[in-house]
């Protein structure tokens, strides 16, 4: 069967068939431009990026006969894809005077796939009367469900909560928590702090209440209401299915005393354990409700946080400066190229072309799609140990030692 780019037309040409005519409903005010992925029979056509229509042309390479699947993303600012929609046709075919119609909703999805160092953003250090209320707060996790709702999670169980327009509020101690280690969150509004007294706290947008596992938690990442994951020493892992927290089994070699987990991270229903032996020496466990098997590092170092959005951009950092890339074919965590710099110990991205890496000397990295290179700005928040990054399109925060907080927005 032939095949040939998929070409936008405006307008029908008079003499042949326009093929497939797409109408979008649903797109967002922001959006400024579309990017068209489409496939035959599962063949893809190359990518297609265009301003925003609400309405275009798809004309067919001639002779084609089979089933066609159209993903539309609505690009806004930063580059970040901020819509996506997609919709199918099972019996499609070019011929004179024949068209297939569709309609591809749209639906707003949080800021992805941007290229923040593109754009004009700085980090600006925020120092007013809430982050000063408790000047020695370390905030090791940070979380939001957009740039207004930011969580960060410190010691003694406390809280810097940030409600957009400059509004900070400091909340001191969850009841019954020592130190926050880590910390997530779902769309549902639930918030996990992983806390060293071997607890895990749960917001459920009332209240805190102490959920107590079997298992120490280092580390929390919840998929949803009902896909909770927690890791902690000894190398125990556990998930809370919406009612009871189960253990993962793990794998004999992983269990011993000096043993750690620091990070979980998952990706749709799998979920990737992250830690140190003895430490000196990582691993990284892959687990599913069954159990867990350990995938290999291709340098020998401990590991102190993860991010993914998909196997093709997983990425994994070492307190040695160490960045690690999960090789999806292989499962071999390949260490690749970058600047030296001082320990990383959190990583972020909003996607392939925008990673983030902050640690210590107030380091921060960021990855282009292309390489890694020290930010600009790396370094000029004096020595501060920097220890959780998260962002909600380009609109980054990070968090750290003696009540460090930057926001990367507007100058």
């Amino acid at each position: 069967m032939v095949r040939r780019s998929l070409v936008p037309m405006l307008v029908f040409a008079a003499a042949c068939s326009p093929n497939v005519i797409v109408e979008l409903t649903g797109l967002p005010a922001e959006v400024t431009a579309l990017r068209i992925d489409a496939s035959l029979d599962g063949s893809p056509f190359p990518t297609i990026e265009k301003p925003r229509l609400d309405r275009f042309v798809l004309e067919l390479p001639s002779g084609t006969n089979g089933a066609l699947e159209v993903n539309v993303s609505g690009i806004g600012l930063n580059g970040c894809t901020i819509s996506k929609g997609v919709a199918r046709a099972d019996a499609v075919r070019s011929a004179q005077y024949y068209a297939t119609n569709l309609t591809v909703a749209n639906q707003a999805i949080p800021p992805s796939y941007c290229r923040c160092g593109q754009s004009s953003f700085r980090f600006q250090k925020i120092s007013n009367a809430a982050t000063q209320l408790d000047p020695g707060q370390v905030y090791r996790g940070v979380w939001g469900t957009s740039a207004q709702a930011v969580t960060f999670f410190g010691t003694g169980g406390s809280l810097l909560q940030y409600g957009g327009a400059n509004n900070w509020n400091f909340l001191a101690g969850v009841p019954g928590s020592n130190i926050f280690l880590d910390g997530h969150g779902d769309a549902a509004g639930n918030l996990w702090g992983a806390d060293s007294s071997a607890s895990l706290y749960h917001f459920d947008g009332k209240s805190w209440r102490s959920e107590r596992t079997s298992a120490g938690a280092n580390s929390v990442w919840a998929g949803a209401p009902n896909n909770v994951w927690t890791g902690g020493d000894k190398c125990q892992v556990q998930r809370f299915d919406g009612q009871v927290w189960k253990s993962i089994p793990t794998p004999a070699t992983c269990i011993g005393p000096n043993r750690s987990i620091s990070r979980v991270w998952g990706i749709g229903d799998t979920v990737w354990a992250f830690g140190d032996k003895n430490s000196s020496n990582g691993f990284v466990l892959i687990c599913t409700t069954s159990g867990c098997s350990e995938q290999t590092l291709s340098t020998n170092v401990t590991l102190s946080s993860a991010w993914g959005d998909s196997l093709n951009n997983f990425w994994a950092v070492s307190s040695m400066g160490t960045i690690f890339k999960l090789n999806p074919t292989t499962q071999l965590w390949q260490s690749v190229q970058k600047p030296p710099s001082a320990g990383l110990l959190d990583v972020w991205g909003s996607g392939p072309e925008d990673v983030w890496a902050v640690g210590i000397n107030g380091t921060i990295l960021h990855f282009d799609g292309s390489a890694w290179a020290v930010h600009g700005q790396s370094g000029s928040f004096g020595n501060a140990i920097m220890e959780s990054i998260w962002g909600y399109g380009c609109e980054l925060f990070a968090g750290g030692a003696s009540s460090t907080v930057l926001r990367y927005t507007t100058p």
